[in-house]
Formats: structure tokens, sequence, C-alpha cells
């Protein structure tokens, strides 16, 4: 950046599309010219979208998705001790999502074994089965 170019806090502005159009069709002309403001202006775009609240929203939404049984099980453990009245009922769903969660959880790392086996082209590791399904692909 030279002395002819906007200051951060006017692309800044520019990027939050809080200026008016006359500095606005200033600027846009400014970055025609410069590349050492459009880089600046790419980054903070780049960063200002890391900070989205869709990305945050669909963040928490996969890592719920992913750990449902999990939050399913401390749930209804916390709930058979606060209602002593459905004691059994909730344990009896807690034993019950926590081996969902443990199977899932085991299925989830034969997955990932199998992906490095077939990666690293070990065949040994693989059944026959395995190896025809995944050559079909």
């Amino acid at each position: 950046m030279n002395r002819m170019c906007p200051s951060e806090k006017a692309l800044s502005e520019y990027l939050a599309d809080f200026l008016p159009a006359k500095e606005k069709d200033k600027i846009e002309e400014h970055l025609v010219k410069c590349s050492a403001c459009r880089d600046l202006l790419f980054e903070a775009h780049i960063v200002t979208n890391k900070f989205d609240i869709k990305y945050f929203s669909r963040k928490v939404f996969s890592s719920f998705k992913k750990n449902f049984f999990l939050i399913l099980f401390f749930l209804s453990l916390t709930l058979s001790f606060l209602l002593p009245n459905h004691f059994l009922q909730l344990l009896i769903v807690t034993v019950i999502t926590g081996i969902k969660w443990a199977t899932d959880s085991r299925t989830d790392k034969i997955l990932i074994m199998v992906h490095k086996a077939m990666k690293s082209g070990d065949s040994d590791e693989l059944s026959d089965s395995m190896q025809d399904h995944f050559n079909k692909e």
C-alpha cells in the first residue's frame, strides 16, 4: 500500500457496505489499479466470512448431529437422577443410547481403518468382499 491507497478503515467500511455511493465508486476505481489493496480486501473478506453466523450454525449442527447419541446418553443419565419416579425407564434409555453411541463410534473407527488400508494398498488387511466393494466404486 502507498500514500494514495485508501485507509484500512475505508476498506473495511467498503467491505461492510457502509460507504456512500461516491466513496464506494472511488475505492472500486482504486481497486482496479492496486493489487495490494485487492489482496488486503480479499483477505479481509475471507476472515469476515469465517465468523459468519451461517458458518458457526453449520459447524454446531454437524457436531450435534455427529454426537446425538452421546448427548442423549448424558441427558437421559442426568434425568434418571433428577426424576426418581422414572429412574428405571430413563436408565434403560441411557443404556440403549450408550450402546448405540459406542457401536456408531466403533463403526466409524472401522471405516477409517478400512480407508487407510485401501489408501496404503495393503490388501492383507481387507477381506475379498471388501475389496470387491471398493473396486466397484
